[in-house]
């Protein structure tokens, strides 16, 4: 009696012990076939619920106005340049150049400074507006050659001026455009510098007048340099990084100091590019290489500016 009681406790031990594993191995085949559903049902509920801790730093009322100012100029050359390029459109793009100047002048249009380490023309809504600015310059650059090229060199002297007058406006928000305006400036320059010898003598005179303006509204960088440098330094939680002091950005970017202390400009240049080539790029910080790029091309137009003012007398 206690052998069959024994072999059927066993036998139901068996039948439970396989039962058990079958369900085991019919769950786990289940969730094999579900858990790619439930995968995308918890990234799913996890994108809605999610709760980003990153806040981008806002923009202060006064610059969120200064930026919307610039909605229906930059509007403007968008709509020319989905008709093509602006140069194949000569009345738009000197209607809507005229407008940006006209803007400016009215004090519509203002500097978009950078308001921390991140804020920069060389992205957002900022490059929009400076790429617009480009786009039109650009146009009336490649309308200055052709029209030099149809004989054509007060026309092509106009188009250009006014080429260098908008990008001298855009000029002066950061290091960035600095560089950028700056680099477009003198080769609009060179193309100004080949329709020279055909203007007349009232043409030169007119061509003269404007770059002297344009060469008078020149600003230090100094200010530029030091708001970066300020905005690094914010950004910064530990100490160890490589930084022009405020006396070297002042000699390195015054444009009175090339002409008045050349020896100390050329020792200021030299500590920078020491600086520049002994620091890894992970330590070097960004303000520095802009600050020698826009110091570079900001003093090397001026420098064409000037020779080619002479050249118009």
């Amino acid at each position: 009696m206690k052998r069959i009681l024994y072999e059927t406790v066993r036998a139901a031990q068996r039948a439970s012990d396989h039962t058990g594993m079958a369900f085991l191995r019919r769950l786990v085949q289940e969730l094999l076939i579900v858990s790619p559903f439930l995968l995308l049902l918890s990234i799913a509920v996890g994108t809605r619920t999610h709760v980003d801790t990153f806040e981008p730093v806002a923009y202060p009322a006064w610059m969120q106005s200064r930026i919307r100012a610039y909605i229906d100029p930059v509007s403007q050359v968008e709509a020319i340049v989905e008709q093509g390029q602006p140069h194949v459109q000569p009345e738009a793009t000197r209607e809507t150049a005229f407008l940006w100047l006209k803007e400016f002048d009215e004090g519509k249009l203002r500097e978009l400074p950078s308001m921390h380490s991140d804020d920069s023309m060389r992205e957002g809504v900022k490059n929009q507006i400076l790429q617009a600015a480009d786009a039109l310059c650009k146009g009336l650059g490649q309308m200055g050659r052709n029209a030099l090229r149809g004989g054509n060199a007060k026309r092509a002297s106009a188009d250009v001026l006014l080429a260098i007058e908008l990008a001298q406006r855009l000029k002066y928000n950061d290091l960035y455009s600095v560089g950028m305006m700056s680099q477009r400036q003198r080769n609009l320059l060179e193309i100004l510098a080949n329709a020279a010898p055909g203007l007349d003598a009232e043409a030169k005179r007119a061509a003269r007048s404007r770059l002297v303006a344009v060469m008078e509204s020149n600003q230090s960088l100094a200010p530029i340099v030091v708001r970066a440098r300020q905005h690094w330094a914010a950004s910064q939680v530990s100490g160890g990084k490589v930084a022009l002091s405020i006396e070297d950005v002042g000699r390195l970017v015054s444009n009175e100091g090339w002409a008045s202390n050349q020896p100390v400009q050329q020792q200021v240049e030299q500590r920078l590019n020491r600086m520049l080539f002994a620091s890894r790029a992970s330590d070097l910080p960004e303000y520095v290489s802009e600050t020698g790029y826009a110091g570079t091309m900001e003093q090397a137009t001026a420098r064409t500016m000037r020779d080619l003012i002479e050249m118009l007398k």
